[in-house]
């Protein structure tokens, strides 16, 4: 009986022994699948708020971007609402020298001659306005190269040297300050008459009409 109550306690010992063993790597595997748990929502976790950081960012970029566009619009917007335009109607003629005699004796320069009107179709005044104007020799030189300023109800001469200038401003005298506009309104109208002396004789030219958007 003594010997069989010992073998009972070595087979119950090994049984707990086996039972601990078997709970202790339960443990450890438990608590190994928590750790990873742990480390794998981390890292989730840590992708999310990177994400949401980056879109944040994205938004603050797109909201500056936005603003500077807005700011363009609002600034092209007023320009157009507030920039003159000029058209021209004329006419430009290549008139030959003549043997005629005056007080400057025989005109010996062929001049250009342009007459027409200008007109503002803009919404703002076209400050320092005037005419941009080119004229070529058959050869393609260019003969005429002048930008002048409007001029209403009256008669203006240039030159485009010296010598033609002594001769046109001998024969026509200089031209009076009150024949220019400094300006022209919205809707305003200016009627010109231009007289361009030169050297040689020009075929083809070009009147393109220039101006400021401020004085």
């Amino acid at each position: 009986m003594f010997g069989l109550h010992c073998f009972d306690g070595r087979q119950t010992m090994r049984s707990v022994i086996k039972f601990l063993t078997v709970l202790g790597v339960l443990a450890v595997l438990f608590a190994s699948v928590i750790a990873g748990t742990i480390v794998y929502y981390n890292g989730v976790v840590k992708d999310r708020d990177a994400k949401i950081s980056s879109l944040n960012s994205q938004i603050v970029d797109l909201n500056n971007e936005l603003t500077n566009l807005s700011g363009k619009i609002g600034v092209f917007g007023q320009a157009n609402l507030t920039s003159p335009n000029l058209v021209t109607a004329l006419g430009v003629n290549e008139i030959a020298s003549s043997s005629s005699a005056t007080m400057q004796g025989t005109i010996e320069y062929n001049r250009l001659w342009i007459s027409g009107s200008v007109n503002n179709t803009g919404e703002g005044t076209a400050f320092n306005a005037g005419l941009h104007v080119v004229a070529y020799a058959a050869n393609g030189t260019a003969e005429v190269d002048l930008t002048v300023p409007l001029n209403n109800n009256d008669v203006v001469t240039y030159a485009t040297d010296a010598a033609t200038a002594a001769w046109a401003y001998g024969a026509n005298g200089d031209n009076n300050p009150s024949y220019f506009l400094p300006s022209l309104g919205c809707g305003g109208t200016a009627i010109v008459g231009i007289n361009i002396f030169h050297e040689g004789t020009v075929i083809n030219w070009t009147v393109t009409p220039v101006w400021t958007n401020t004085p």
